[in-house]
């Protein structure tokens, strides 16, 4: 995916051709008294990786969108210039934000 993305000169994740390790931590709750502590407790791992790999000089400024924390804004890792695309794209092709507004109630429901 990288090299072809790279390759057409559309790449609108910022991505880079390099080997890479994603983390995707997850924590599950049964109380929903719980839910703030659980997002703290994930959220302090989330930190906790990423200290560590800017420590080792391994850190890639990017989060997967799809495994993102409600907490973190992964488009602010695609560059200016890709999101500016990105929204030009979404203003072209889903001018009334559909795509927008159900990405956003399901970030909510999380």
């Amino acid at each position: 995916m990288v090299r072809e993305s790279l390759a057409r000169d559309v790449d609108p994740l910022n991505v880079t051709e390099t080997a890479q390790m994603w983390a995707s931590p997850q924590i599950g709750f049964i109380n929903e008294a719980d839910q703030d502590t659980a997002n703290n407790i994930l959220e302090s791992i989330i930190n906790a990786i990423g200290n560590y790999t800017r420590a080792q000089d391994t850190y890639l400024e990017f989060t997967f969108l799809n495994d993102a924390h409600f907490r973190q804004n992964p488009l602010a890792d695609y560059g200016e210039g890709k999101y500016a695309n990105l929204q030009t794209v979404a203003r072209k092709y889903d001018p009334n934000g559909v795509f927008q507004k159900i990405a956003s109630r399901q970030i909510q429901a999380i």
